[in-house]
């Protein structure tokens, strides 16, 4: 999928169709200091379903989509563990 940039402070999220809208100033600065070494910008407000926009070598390079990211399973593991060996000094 192509990414997509709308405008410069607007991007496109090519997996679920996201307007993601940063301010013009930020964009730049971003832009700018990912000439040195990539940088990634997150976008505001709360919960986990935030996107994040990579840029690099002056850039926008790709946008991280929380939809398509895989997470881990939060339920324990059902494989017995070892009981811890204690070292016993006479």
């Amino acid at each position: 999928m192509k990414k997509i940039e709308i405008y410069e402070p607007s991007y496109l999220c090519p997996s679920c169709s996201k307007q993601i809208d940063f301010f013009e100033n930020t964009i730049r600065e971003m832009k700018r200091d990912s000439l040195r070494r990539p940088q990634i910008l997150e976008e505001g407000g709360l919960g986990d379903d935030l996107h994040q926009v990579v840029f690099e070598g002056g850039r926008m390079a790709r946008i991280l989509c929380p939809c398509k990211a895989t997470r881990k399973s939060k339920e324990p593991a059902t494989g017995k563990r070892k009981a811890a060996r204690k070292s016993v000094t006479p």
